[in-house]
């Protein structure tokens, strides 16, 4: 998309109306809605950051329910390209550290301003939302109106939380207007609110905060280990209830800080009774507001008069101070008007420039040196037109008139054109390929499919051979192997076997192998690996294992010759049924008779005895375990002794 003065085709961008830590204010115009929008758009570090821009869009959806009359709306929070933005309630006016600097403040004063920032705290405590940043800057005063307002609730915890920010050296929030536990580092509360709110009355009646000095990191820290200092240092003829109030406020221990809902009850109990209320203006490009005027319904009388000519006294006295100050307004405005027309400069051209060249230009214009040019890259695209690394469009646009001390200038940076030729990533592995088609511009979209030839996790193929070219950003399909295609393997438990071969036939090889059953049908099958449902490479070997008659299998066996005893041995045996078999043969072929006894010690001890040559074999027997065996024989024998189990 090409940028214009329009942010997300919506939102006609005007005029900036400040710069701060997360991003610039300008003043947009909502051409769906039809009507006035602020519009802060977020610094590039937000943009760089995509966690970061996930917190503030939850975060919108969290604040934009608060609806109160003295908190600034915010409506919308969007992204245009690369650039993060929030749309808020537009307020025309100033901020409160613009009206409130150098002026004195009387008590009646501050606590008129303080009524709507301390209900506007109320609201938005009782609905769970911590502001974290109450500072002059972030209260504003609607010139039409006289309404004070709050904004930015909420949106210092998110940049907080940003990894980004340490690495930029950025202070998190105004310092003089910490709270002790956010000085350490700890969470803010409602509590911590009221400390900056304690501040900010402090300043308006001592013009100063409770703490000063050059380095604003150490001034922000000192309160972590420090109290606060009376008002009455700075403030003698502070009234007490608003000292108490304050130093109150101040309290290094939250919980003895009074809450916004006290303040308010405060506030009304301290409300001066007096009919001529504190006034003081605000001035735009076209009049002077009062902000505070009398209370409704408030008549104002001059004493009774008993003398005329003292009446005549007093208009020409007032005669005289109208001509004064119109006099004085006079030169005042001719000043101004000299002052402003140096003030004032033409936004200059900087499209088809490099980024160096654009940054140097709007430096002089702005009359700071190049490193500190008020110049932000918006977005970098691709063009067609404009060579790669020039400014491809801006905003403002050339030629528009600002103050030279607002000049913000946001540019979007050609990338060149948007072809480039595809690289060739097949027989790649996925992450080779995906990285190689991000270095080039690109986007992989990756789908899986089977392949016997290329192994799995390489890329068999993409939509867009290697060499051709493309339109960047992409996306490039690619389709990446899953191995040899797979099949579920049947359930042919209980199936005879060789039906079971036949439905596994032309899916998968067989293997037999067969296991004596008591139990199941001789020729059915009893198991089979893979187990039924898994899925197997096609063509690949199942085991079935089938049933048989069970048969006497030997499972232990020894044998010896001789007329004296056989040594002790140990004879181990299995679970299941098992028996014994003795086997006695001569050991010469003309003289050989003899006999033997075989015995042994264990669960179920015994013996046999053979007197002639042949075998014997015990009655199926149970008891697994291991036994200690002797031969006895007697005569020129050889003998033979085997456990057989049935299996």
């Amino acid at each position: 998309m090409r940028m214009t003065d329009l942010l997300a085709g919506r939102y006609e961008l005007r005029a900036r109306i400040s710069k701060g830590g997360m991003g610039a204010v300008w003043q947009a115009y909502d051409l769906h809605l039809q009507r006035d929008v602020a519009v802060k758009l977020l610094h590039p570090w937000i943009a760089e950051d995509a966690e970061l821009r996930r917190r503030f869009a939850r975060e919108a959806q969290v604040l934009a329910p608060l609806e109160h009359e003295h908190i600034v709306r915010l409506y919308d929070y969007g992204e245009d390209g690369e650039t993060p933005f929030l749309v808020m309630e537009y307020v025309g006016g100033a901020s409160l550290g613009a009206v409130a600097s150098g002026r004195n403040w009387t008590w009646e004063q501050v606590s008129e301003l303080a009524r709507p920032i301390a209900a506007a705290l109320a609201y938005a405590h009782a609905r769970g939302i911590v502001h974290r940043d109450l500072s002059p800057g972030n209260v504003l005063i609607e010139s039409a109106t006289g309404r004070v307002v709050v904004s930015d609730f909420g949106l210092a915890r998110i940049a907080r939380s940003s990894t980004s920010v340490s690495t930029r050296g950025m202070l998190l929030g105004t310092p003089e207007y910490w709270s002790p536990e956010q000085a350490c580092g700890l969470e803010s509360s409602p509590a911590s609110d009221m400390y900056a709110f304690g501040c900010l009355l402090f300043w308006l009646l001592a013009g100063r905060t409770p703490f000063e000095g050059d380095d604003r990191l150490a001034v922000g820290l000192r309160r972590a280990h420090e109290d606060a200092p009376a008002l009455a240092t700075f403030v003698p003829q502070a009234t007490p209830e608003a000292a108490d109030m304050i130093d109150a406020l101040l309290s290094a221990d939250p919980s003895n800080r009074p809450t916004a809902i006290e303040i308010q009850e405060l506030l009304g109990v301290l409300r001066p009774a007096i009919a001529d209320a504190a006034a003081f203006a605000v001035e735009d490009s076209s009049r002077v507001t009062a902000l505070f005027p009398s209370p409704p319904g408030t008549v104002v009388l001059d004493p009774p008069n008993r003398h005329t000519a003292r009446k005549r006294r007093r208009v020409r006295r007032m005669a005289l101070a109208i001509v004064g100050i119109a006099a004085a307004a006079a030169l005042a405005f001719v000043g101004a008007t000299i002052a402003n027309a140096d003030r004032v400069v033409d936004v200059p051209r900087v499209t088809g420039m490099t980024v160096a060249q654009a940054r140097a230009t709007v430096a002089t214009a702005a009359h700071v040196d190049p490193a500190d040019a008020p110049l932000a890259i918006g977005a970098r695209i691709y063009s067609e037109s404009v060579a790669a690394g020039q400014v491809v469009s801006q905003v403002p646009r050339p030629a528009a008139r600002v103050e030279r001390a607002s000049l913000d200038v946001v540019v979007r940076v050609s990338l060149g054109t948007a072809y480039a030729a595809v690289p060739d990533v097949e027989r790649a592995v996925l992450e080779d390929a995906t990285a190689a088609l991000r270095a080039t511009g690109f986007a992989a979209r990756v789908r899986s499919e089977a392949s016997w030839e290329i192994p799995p996790g390489r890329v068999v193929s993409s939509d867009v051979a290697g060499g051709d070219r493309a339109r960047r950003p992409g996306p490039i399909g690619i389709v990446v192997s899953s191995g040899p295609p797979r099949a579920p393997v049947p359930d042919v438990r209980g199936v005879v076997a060789d039906d079971a071969v036949a439905r596994l036939d032309g899916s998968f090889d067989t293997e037999v192998v067969t296991e004596g059953s008591k139990t199941a049908e001789p020729g059915s099958v009893l198991r089979q690996s893979p187990g039924p449902g898994s899925r197997a490479v096609l063509g690949s070997t199942v085991t079935l294992t089938v049933a048989r008659t069970p048969e006497w299998e030997t499972a232990w066996s020894e044998s010896g010759s001789g007329t004296y005893d056989s040594a002790p041995f140990r004879v181990t045996v299995p679970e299941g049924d098992w028996r014994i078999v003795v086997e006695l043969r001569p050991r010469y072929l003309i003289f050989g008779s003899g006999s033997a006894t075989f015995s042994w010690e264990g669960t179920g001890s015994g013996q046999i005895r053979r007197p002639t040559v042949g075998s014997e074999t015990v009655a199926p027997l149970s008891g697994a375990g291991t036994y200690t065996a002797h031969v006895h024989p007697r005569g020129s024998v050889s003998w033979a002794v085997r456990v057989e189990q049935l299996g």
